[in-house]
């Protein structure tokens, strides 16, 4: 109100700028005191975020993982080091992330480099006339390999096993250790993994077989509505069924003798237990063969070195020999045999024209094709 020139305000509105002061200043103090608030629920977050973040982006939306296990995907004679990720409806094997400092989901999650091979075959040569070229490596060639090298420094491959999808699992060795899975999918993909314990290899296995697997050899259908799995008899009944189902013809020898390496542990994965094929003859001089006569059939019971009488003795002679300088104090452990049937150098010999085998060769054998 303007009165006689002069400039007054009525006492109602001097009592409402106060109050409006009054206001702005309180919302003034509670927007610094929600922003304080809030930079410390960030920084509790930052604190308290999990290290998973590295490989959420990896995995499907809608998968978490419950539990990690550190293990070893080998295919081959290729080892990478992978993280093994328990989700509600599928496992994940992330290669190239290891956990440490701490369990279960505590613990830190680093990035492994991506380790690299040296060695390039080049089945043809650039003349085309076939052949194995070598070329020394030159200033040039050196310098776009480090730098092709430093791109993928990182390499994390993601696959995903859900439990739908899984048609069986099996218990391996790995290093002669009782403490790997094979995982394999309804396409008859396996994945190989090593885990650190044996204890941590039951742990998993048991959860898989708590699991719910509509398409696998352990489908409650299979087992008459049972929930519960043992796995070694299991194994034992599907063992005899499949021994039955070749004796009745309903099954390859091929299939039967795959069926039998796989139980034995063998398989595709671990070129030191690579899939074997014996020998079933004990006649190889006969021009013709009676395969109704038992006689010229091997002794399965019996290993290759004991099938012939005289070289049974000779491998029973060195093993006491060998045990006799043992108790000396001289000379390793005694055994019948110094070389195995099947090893990784094996396989590569008979597989090297063809790759992956061919590199694995070269890196088994120094660079060189031995």
């Amino acid at each position: 109100f303007t009165v006689g020139g002069d400039d007054s305000v009525h006492p109602s509105m001097l009592s409402d700028r106060k109050n409006q002061a009054s206001n702005d200043a309180d919302t003034k103090r509670q927007g610094e005191d929600l922003n304080e608030h809030t930079e410390d629920e960030n920084d509790k977050s930052n604190i308290s975020a999990s290290s998973y973040d590295l490989i959420t982006g990896l995995l499907k939306a809608g998968d978490w993982p419950e539990k990690s296990y550190n293990v070893n995907r080998c295919t081959g004679l290729e080892v990478r080091k992978a993280l093994l990720l328990w989700c509600r409806n599928a496992l994940y094997v992330v290669d190239g992330f290891e956990q440490t400092d701490g369990e279960g989901l505590k613990g830190k999650i680093n990035r492994l480099k991506k380790a690299t091979t040296s060695y390039q075959v080049n089945i043809r040569g650039t003349s085309g006339t076939g052949g194995i070229t070598r070329e020394k490596n030159k200033g040039k060639e050196k310098s776009s390999n480090e730098s092709s090298d430093e791109e993928i420094t990182y390499q994390h491959r993601s696959q995903r096993i859900a439990f739908s999808d899984l048609y069986s699992v099996y218990r391996r060795r790995y290093q002669l250790q009782q403490n790997a899975l094979e995982f394999y999918d309804v396409h008859r993909n396996g994945t190989l993994l090593a885990f650190s314990t044996h204890t941590e290899r039951e742990e998993v296995l048991s959860k898989v077989l708590s699991s719910p697997l509509p398409s696998s050899i352990f489908s409650s259908s299979i087992l008459g509505g049972s929930t519960s799995i043992n796995y070694k008899k299991f194994m034992n009944n599907l063992r005899a069924k499949i021994t039955s189902q070749w004796v009745q013809g309903k099954m390859t020898n091929f299939d039967f003798i795959m069926h039998m390496n796989s139980f034995a542990g063998r398989t595709y994965n671990d070129l030191t237990q690579y899939p074997v094929f014996p020998w079933v003859l004990a006649d190889y001089e006969s021009e013709e063969l009676d395969l109704n006569d038992p006689s010229i059939y091997r002794d399965l019971s019996k290993p290759m070195g004991a099938q012939n009488e005289n070289r049974a003795v000779q491998f029973r002679d060195r093993f006491e020999a060998l045990e006799q300088s043992y108790e000396m104090g001289d000379g390793p452990p005694p055994f019948h045999y110094g070389t195995h049937y099947s090893c990784a150098a094996y396989v590569l010999y008979y597989l090297m024209r063809l790759e992956p085998f061919s590199r694995l060769a070269l890196s088994l054998q120094g660079g060189k094709f031995d």
